[in-house]
Parts: C-alpha cells; structure tokens; sequence
C-alpha cells in the first residue's frame, strides 16, 4: 500500500469523526430549537466557523501523526513523497467525484430553499453535501487505489 493510498484512508478517517461530530452536536440542538430564535443565524455562522476551524486542526493532526507513526513502524524516517502519473490521475477522479456530489448536494440545498424549508435546514444540507462530497473524493481515491489506477 503506497504511501498516498495510507493518506486517504488518514483523510477519510478524519472526515468522518469532523464530520460525525459537528452533525450529531447540530443535531441535537436542531432539536432543541437553538436556530429558531433571533439569534439563530448567529448560532449558525459560529457553528460552520468552529466546524471548518475543527477541521483543519484534526486534518494537520491526523497528518503529522500519521506521518511520524509510518517513520516509527516502517523506520524509514525519510519516505518518498514522489507523485507518479497514476496517483495524479486517482487524484483527478476523486476530485472530479467529490466536486460532483458536493456541487448537487448544493443544487438540491437550493431547491429546498426554494421551496421554503428553514434557512438553518438548508445550511445543514449544504454542510452535509460538503461533507459528502468530501467521503466521496475520498472513497474514490481509495478504490482507485485498489482497482490499481
């Protein structure tokens, strides 16, 4: 397993748990009725802010653990981080897929707009379709990986 394939599985991992958390935490005061008030729209920007700055601290963690844990186990404490045509390629895919996801995931947030479902809803959705999108560039390049290129 290439060292880039190791990286997607750290990536998708990661997503997840980001991910995982920010919806059951949102959740549970969509529940609550925490973006109905005059303070939801409030609620709602700090809710994304945390989860994007959440996001990019777990990533940069996960990342550097993953990276020092590969130099302890395989103890090669310089590892090629060369880029060949093929994970180019794989990479492309997966982006190609998560783009495609995200971006209908947030066609259809619009939709539901439209049709005039709650503000705080659609922001869920379109989190959710960015989350998707992100699974989905992640599964690709995984099962890229597998299939061999």
């Amino acid at each position: 397993m290439s060292y880039n394939e190791k990286n997607n599985y750290v990536e998708l991992f990661s997503t997840l748990a980001v991910f995982g958390y920010y919806f059951l935490h949102t959740s549970q005061l969509i529940m609550e009725g925490a973006f109905t008030g005059a303070d939801a729209s409030r609620l709602l920007g700090q809710s994304i802010l945390w989860l994007l700055g959440a996001s990019v601290v777990v990533h940069v963690i996960a990342q550097v653990v993953f990276a020092i844990g590969m130099a302890v186990i395989t103890r090669d404490h310089n590892p090629s981080y060369v880029i060949d045509e093929r994970d180019q390629m794989i990479e492309l895919k997966g982006m190609r897929v998560g783009y495609f996801v995200s971006g209908g995931g947030f066609v259809c947030s619009m939709i539901a707009l439209a049709m005039g479902y709650d503000v705080a809803l659609v922001f869920y959705f379109v989190v959710a379709a960015f989350a998707l999108g992100s699974i989905g560039d992640n599964l690709t390049r995984i099962i890229m990986y597998r299939m061999g290129g």
